[in-house]
């Protein structure tokens, strides 16, 4: 086979695997789950913190949130969270400063694969979400 004949077909080879490679990865980033970044409350001074964990968490499997408490002046680090099929569920962290609760989204039973979860970090008195007060803004991840 002639020098010219092979680095024609290497060439070949080359641009078959560029497009396959690009479609596949197309496809593929489609449907990736995505975790979310960490999130604080707004205020003078950062008092609690919320993220995201697509598909599994350190502590749990499946969606989950973690609210973190950094603060102990008396109240809850609460993280507000919203997907689809739930208007706004919040998941309350009243353990105390210096802790992190991890709660799996949905019961256990999942968030489809591919929705956006919303969520922000709120502190608040009580687990009634009419008390919630300094909220941050909202952020994304995807299940």
């Amino acid at each position: 086979m002639s020098n010219r004949r092979i680095l024609a077909r290497a060439a070949a080879v080359v641009a078959l695997s560029s497009v396959v490679t690009v479609g596949t990865m197309g496809i593929a980033s489609a449907q990736d789950s995505k975790d979310g970044p960490s999130v604080w409350n707004s205020g003078s001074y950062a008092k609690a913190a919320a993220k995201f964990f697509a598909d599994t968490s350190p502590n749990g499997t499946g969606d989950t949130i973690r609210i973190s408490d950094y603060d102990p002046d008396g109240y809850s680090a609460v993280a507000l969270v919203n997907f689809p099929g739930v208007s706004y569920k919040t998941v309350w962290n009243t353990k105390g400063a210096g802790t992190d609760l991890y709660s799996v989204l949905n019961g256990g039973a999942g968030i489809d694969e591919g929705m956006t979860v919303a969520y922000a970090a709120c502190i608040g008195k009580t687990s009634n979400p009419t008390n919630l007060t300094l909220c941050g803004d909202y952020v994304t991840g995807v299940s």
